[in-house]
């Protein structure tokens, strides 16, 4: 009864819940129960479908910018230090 029980309030869960689901199914993998649910709200919910194609592309876009980034040469002090100088003394900063 208690996996009938869970079953339910997971495929009954509100967008907010969906939207957690779908964030939290990029690090991990969800059980059979989550992902049935997950499908399924996403089909009829645009705004779900939607919030859940972005964070896809963020995630795989942030892994290449990853992969990219570990074969970078490193960036020089000085040109660090330029940046950084640069921040600070723009409108807005926040140091």
């Amino acid at each position: 009864m208690n996996r009938i029980f869970r079953a339910w309030r997971v495929f009954n869960a509100p967008c907010r819940e969906m939207a957690r689901l779908a964030s939290e199914s990029l690090d991990r993998k969800p059980d059979r129960v989550e992902q049935m649910a997950l499908r399924s709200h996403v089909i009829y919910c645009t705004a779900c479908r939607r919030y859940t194609r972005q964070i896809t592309f963020l995630h795989i876009a942030m892994e290449q910018l990853a992969d990219r980034m570990e074969m970078a040469p490193p960036l020089p002090e000085e040109a660090r230090a330029a940046i950084k100088q640069v921040l600070r003394d723009s409108p807005g900063s926040f140091s």
